[in-house]
């Protein structure tokens, strides 16, 4: 079996002194990443904040698989991180559950088949944000139908209109350039998560890194107002990508209504996709999702006395991480763009496995 050079358990980086320690530290941070890091990232106002999480979880999940000896030490901790997700965000979706849930399955079946570990990393990347992406795409399908798709077709068509480029109008179905973009960009950064994952443990001793530690150290740690609750349940009209989607649908709806020249009255056609859309999310709400929060909330009620000790280990390092997060957030100004997601992110990940908490 091939496998990465392990940093020495003794150095300073291993603040736990033991590698299981060290890796109840990755399940903390892979926790911290399901239930806190995506408020986080709204509370800086970045987009695709699913994205990074996902990345993040591939990069953890790696980790894990490294420093474990056993893989099922993987679906140990998707356990645990379900059950953290389940006790710090009681009204995440039932779909965020099984996006965990399918990251965990996932690394335990690639990491317990590819011995190379390299591979593995980058098939585990690949495969987890792409399945991400699909299942964004299923689910707006689901609810709205292939009209929504046509939709975005019929505005096209009319823009393409106003400048008068007809013949693309007619050919061109920029629905399913959006669709392959969006999955284009969720393939390319599971497969850049998996490639830099499988080259964290060589960098937790690196010069730079252990600089940043001490700087980090001398700050004192400044508060940061990013953890910060906001409590209760999120309404689904507050949210960004809902607002702009009604905004849309609204757009072409008034389009097709008052220029039917252009969309050939297709009104109809999208009062019933609402329609459908209302109905389908009514039912959902009423008859399945009720029933199965509750059954969800009694598994967590009954196997969080279980795993107890653990959670309330990781949760109460969750202020410190939102510290660091803090920091290097403020570290990273320098880099604007996707430059500075990247070192955010590289930064943060590094100094919060070494940093003694």
């Amino acid at each position: 079996m091939t496998r990465l050079s392990k940093p020495d358990l003794k150095t300073e980086t291993m603040a736990e002194g033991s590698e299981e320690l060290f890796v109840q530290r990755i399940v903390a941070l892979w926790g911290f990443n399901e239930a806190a890091f995506g408020g986080i990232l709204h509370a800086l106002q970045i987009p695709f904040a699913g994205l990074f999480i996902g990345s993040v979880a591939v990069l953890l999940i790696t980790l894990i698989a490294h420093f474990s000896k056993d893989k099922s030490a993987i679906l140990k901790a998707t356990i645990i991180v379900m059950l953290v997700k389940g006790i710090i965000s009681p009204y995440t979706p039932l779909t965020a559950y099984i996006a965990v849930f399918i990251e965990g399955m996932l690394g335990y079946i690639i990491f317990s088949l590819v011995r190379y570990e390299p591979a593995a990393s980058i098939m585990l990347g690949f495969t987890a944000l792409v399945y991400s992406s699909l299942q964004k795409l299923i689910v707006t399908t689901i609810f709205f139908g292939m009209q929504f798709w046509k939709s975005i077709d019929l505005f096209a068509q009319y823009v393409f209109n106003q400048f008068g480029i007809h013949a693309q109008a007619r050919t061109l179905s920029i629905s399913l350039v959006l669709i392959i973009i969006y999955v284009a960009l969720h393939m390319m950064a599971g497969l850049y998560a998996g490639f830099k994952a499988y080259k964290i443990p060589g960098r937790l001793n690196d010069e730079k890194i252990l600089k940043l530690k001490s700087e980090y150290i001398s700050s004192a740690g400044e508060e940061s107002g990013l953890m910060k609750k906001k409590g209760g349940r999120r309404h689904w009209w507050k949210k960004p990508s809902r607002i702009f989607l009604s905004f849309f649908i609204l757009a072409v709806f008034l389009l097709t209504y008052f220029f039917p020249q252009n969309g050939k009255n297709h009104s109809a056609d999208i009062i019933i996709m609402i329609i459908r859309a209302v109905g389908i999310m009514l039912v959902w709400s009423l008859l399945l999702a009720s029933p199965l929060r509750k059954l969800l909330r009694s598994i967590i009620e009954k196997n969080k006395f279980k795993h107890a000790a653990e959670i309330e280990r990781i949760t109460q390092l969750f202020p410190s991480f939102g510290r660091v997060i803090n920091y290097t957030w403020k570290k990273s100004s320098s880099a604007k763009g996707i430059g500075r997601m990247k070192k955010f992110l590289t930064e943060s990940i590094l100094l919060l496995l070494i940093i003694d908490i």
